[in-house]
């Protein structure tokens, strides 16, 4: 079997293939497409960003402790009368910082008392995160003005 196309036909059509696909930007090319961004300068901007170090389960801790403190701190009616006192209370807070209950587990009574009626009346912070919450769920504080 043997195929009678003409020299003249084959080089025609191979050369108006050739002539239309020259006119049309090539698909990769991402400068040749209106309303698209170079692919490099995504890369380059992805490149150079920089994600945030994710703060360590210590470093939350610490954090959030902190935060408790300051509330503390803010809340405490004339603490230079109770310079020298010590009292250890147990807080059990819910997730969002509400306290459900505060109890003294040792130290100067008037101290802890001033202190339980404080913190029975104080909103605390959120916790920054569920593990964050279970360490201070039900977590004893030393208060030393």
């Amino acid at each position: 079997m043997t195929f009678n196309i003409p020299l003249k036909i084959i080089t025609l059509t191979l050369l108006l293939l050739l002539i239309s696909c020259s006119h049309y930007p090539a698909k990769t090319d991402p400068e040749a497409i209106p309303g698209s961004v170079k692919s490099t300068n995504v890369d380059d901007l992805l490149r150079n960003l920089q994600s945030e170090p994710k703060p360590t389960k210590q470093a939350k801790i610490s954090a959030y402790a902190a935060q408790i403190r300051s509330v503390m701190v803010k809340k405490i009616p004339s603490a230079e009368a109770y310079v020298g006192k010590v009292c250890t209370i147990r807080i059990s807070l819910q997730r969002d910082g509400l306290v459900n209950n505060a109890t003294a587990e040792a130290g100067d009574e008037k101290f802890c008392q001033m202190l339980i009626s404080t913190i029975t009346h104080t909103q605390f912070p959120a916790a920054p995160d569920e593990e964050t919450y279970q360490v201070f769920k039900n977590a004893h504080f030393d208060f030393k003005p």
